[in-house]
Formats: structure tokens, sequence, C-alpha cells
């Protein structure tokens, strides 16, 4: 497949690249990932991979969430896999999937701090879909895309405790993400996502969230009913 010499005409990469996705939301998403990263080098199908994504992506967040349920863990695995140099980055040139897959992420926290004209239930949407992804990428997603990590942990912590309009479902969600990067990130404290836009009340507020968690923890039912608009209303 890396091989220039395989003779493909642009539409041959185009419809393997569909079959490519396809394949990866029937539960082959590994092998997707593998031959994505064997097949980048291929202009037609490196475009039309990343078509596919951006649409998924974004159908993910504006319906139910059941149609393109694999596609968190899809996009998950292609964040923390390993390119080849050329193609390692973001940039539209370079991966055309990546920059798909990033732009889409950060369409979703711009939605989540409430900075677009979604509706509340896209909002709270994107709020989970924000938590799947950390959830399936783990601490490689921090390692490979730090600055990234840094702008979900923000958006979340924005989100908490301004946009009142998120359901709890998706306030539980972004608390446990930012548990979850505190984790990534608790063995260098340096390395931290920057707080220092944060003022001391919603740093106060984001350390408190984080304690109730930690005593809630055995009993998921406990946390569903903390009462973050509560909190907001007092800063």
């Amino acid at each position: 497949l890396s091989n220039d010499n395989v003779a493909l005409t642009d539409e041959d990469w185009s419809q393997f690249a569909c079959h490519v996705v396809d394949a990866a939301m029937k539960g082959n998403r590994e092998l997707a990932v593998d031959i994505a990263v064997i097949a980048i080098g291929h202009e037609s199908f490196q475009s039309t991979f990343a078509e596919r994504i951006k649409e998924m992506m974004s159908n993910y967040v504006l319906s139910e969430r059941k149609a393109e349920e694999g596609i968190v863990e899809l996009i998950a695995l292609l964040l923390i896999t390993k390119w080849p140099r050329e193609h390692a980055r973001c940039g539209l040139e370079s991966n055309a999937i990546l920059f798909s897959i990033i732009s889409s992420i950060k369409g979703w926290l711009m939605a989540v701090i409430g900075e677009t004209d979604e509706v509340e239930e896209v909002e709270s949407s994107c709020a989970c879909a924000l938590y799947e992804v950390c959830r399936y990428a783990q601490r490689k997603m921090w390692m490979n895309w730090p600055e990234l990590v840094d702008e979900c942990y923000d958006a979340a912590g924005d989100a908490l405790t301004s946009n009142i309009t998120l359901s709890k479902e998706a306030r539980k969600a972004l608390l446990d993400a930012l548990i979850m990067i505190q984790g990534w990130t608790s063995r260098n404290a340096k390395t931290l996502v920057n707080v220092s836009t944060q003022t001391e009340a919603r740093k106060a507020l984001l350390d408190a969230l984080i304690m109730i968690q930690g005593w809630t923890s055995r009993n998921a039912k406990t946390l569903v009913n903390v009462s973050t608009q509560t909190y907001k209303t007092r800063i």
C-alpha cells in the first residue's frame, strides 16, 4: 500500500478509504488505523478518509450518538498511533486526517463553553464526546498532543463554572475528564495544563469538585446529584 508503484487510480484510493472507514465502524478499528498509517502517503486516500471522519464526528454529536458509535474510539486510536515522520503533524497538507480530527474536537470545545449557536442538547453531546475521546486515548493523548489536552482542560473548567445549560450527564463527563487529565499530568507538576488564566474562585471550585468526586467515587449516584449550578451562581 505504501509503494508508489501500486497501480490504483485516485478513485480507487478514495473507494478504498471508504471501505476502510466502514470496516472500522464494524469493529475492525485497530486494523483500519494500521492501514491508514500505511496508506497515508496517497493523497486521495488521505483526503477521503479525512472527509469521512469529519462527517462522522459531526453526525456523532448532532444525532443521538447511535449511528456512529464507534467513531470516538477510532479517532482516539488515530490520535495516539505512531504516524510516519512526514505525516506526524496535524497540518492539512501533511496529515488531513489528524487535521480533521483536531479541528472537529476544537469545534466541540467551542460548543461546550457556549461560544457557538448550537442547541443545548448538542453542547451536552459535545461534552460527553470529549470525555469519551479522553477515556479511549488515555495518557497517550496528553503525550502526543499536550496543547490539545490543555485546551480540553481549560474548556471543561470553563464549561463547569459558566455553562449552566449543560445536562447532568455532560457535567459529570467534564468533571471526569478533568480528573482524568489531572492523573495524566500528576507525575510532573510543571507539565500540568496552564491554569494561569483561571480566576482563584474558578480554580477553587474545580479543586472542590475534584475532591467531591473522590469522596463519591464508590457511589456514582451520589456524584450525579452534585449540583454545580449552585456553585456557579455564587462565583
